[in-house]
């Protein structure tokens, strides 16, 4: 377990996730994407936000995943079609 702060939250290191596993998992080609998507509100606030360490649970990450509202992605192909 994984202890922050005076408030005494305890976390399975497993539960956390950084911006990196979150590009990968995700399949986002930059890992600040996160922090730029909470930053403008449209994604979950880390729990733990240090300069050298921001971390999110995985369950809000996968909560994100499913409910958010996002653009459809662009097909890569598409300016292929004739």
């Amino acid at each position: 377990m994984l202890t922050i702060g005076s408030g005494m939250i305890e976390f399975d290191p497993k539960e956390l996730m950084s911006s990196g596993e979150i590009a990968a998992e995700l399949g986002w080609r930059n890992s600040g994407t996160a922090a730029t998507l909470w930053r403008r509100g449209t994604f979950p606030a880390p729990v733990i936000d240090k300069p050298r360490a921001r971390l999110w649970r995985r369950a809000d990450v996968e909560e994100w995943t499913r409910t958010a509202k996002r653009r459809p992605e662009r097909r890569l192909d598409s300016a292929l079609d004739i």
